[in-house]
């Protein structure tokens, strides 16, 4: 296990070094940058613990999260590279 909290790399990676399974697994806002979402998926349900649980949140697909997210953070604010969330 690594000796941070966060770790840099792939899910599948980090799934064949951890000894243990995790209680909980939380996939927040990556979803959307993810290429192979069906493998990425289901690795995170193999690292789990039976019973554990696992939360996905992620950018809904409406006008108003493309404004937000789109329109004004990657090409009004410049906070996020532009074509991060296409």
């Amino acid at each position: 296990m690594a000796d941070s909290w966060y770790v840099y790399g792939t899910i599948e990676d980090h799934a064949e070094i951890i000894d243990e399974k995790y209680d909980a697994v939380i996939v927040s806002e990556v979803l959307e940058h993810v290429d192979a979402i069906d493998l990425f998926i289901n690795t995170c349900a193999n690292i789990i613990k039976p019973g554990g649980s696992f939360f996905i949140t992620t950018i809904n697909k409406t006008t108003f999260s493309w404004v937000g997210a789109i329109a004004i953070a990657e090409y009004a604010l410049c906070l996020l590279p532009p074509g991060t969330h296409d």
